[in-house]
């Protein structure tokens, strides 16, 4: 009789920890899209940063500029926003596909520093799901 009371037990212990483990597992995916979600937000609140910076400097200066050169001020507000997050998320990730790139000497000062965040980003990314 104690050895069925045994195999009940470990039994029992086994489910638990199975609970438990599918608990950790939701946590790390839910940490996860989060993360994911804050990336993808700061990229798309960077880009319309961007596009305010470029087009003041555009404006203030009157020198080529990243709105000028890829046309932002006759696309639409959804092809801009797609295009400012897709950039923002490229320089972010340091990926930077060379397709939209900075123009001016001060986009570019911008852009390395975004590179510097996306690289502390990664970083930190990497130190905390490793």
């Amino acid at each position: 009789m104690s050895r069925l009371q045994r195999q009940l037990e470990l039994g029992k212990a086994k489910e638990k920890f199975i609970k438990i483990s599918d608990i950790v597992l939701f946590a790390t995916v839910l940490k996860m899209v989060r993360f994911i979600i804050v990336i993808l937000a700061l990229s798309f609140i960077t880009g319309l940063v961007w596009f305010v910076w470029s087009h003041l400097e555009g404006h203030i200066f009157g020198t080529l500029n990243f709105c000028s050169e890829f046309g932002l001020e006759e696309n639409s507000i959804s092809r801009n926003v797609a295009l400012l997050t897709y950039f923002s998320f490229t320089t972010f990730s340091t990926v930077g596909l060379g397709d939209l790139h900075p123009i001016s000497n001060s986009e570019r000062l911008v852009a390395s520093a975004a590179m510097l965040f996306g690289v502390m980003v990664t970083s930190f990314l990497i130190d905390n799901f490793s």
